[in-house]
């Protein structure tokens, strides 16, 4: 798999029972911008925060 913002987003794996989901994207200031299960849904997360990739 390839990872396109690689340079600019950090993947952390964890667990919680504090959030009952298995997607969160944080900005570096520590501000959630997105929660959720489906992919698409932290794509444009991704895309609104980060801006695009390389990759599409």
């Amino acid at each position: 798999m390839t990872r396109p913002r690689a340079g600019r987003v950090d993947v952390v794996t964890g667990r919680t029972d504090q959030v009952r989901r298995s997607g969160l994207l944080l900005r570096p200031d520590g501000h959630v911008v997105w929660v959720g299960e489906e992919a698409a849904g932290a794509v444009v997360a991704l895309r609104a925060w980060f801006g695009s990739s390389a990759h599409g």
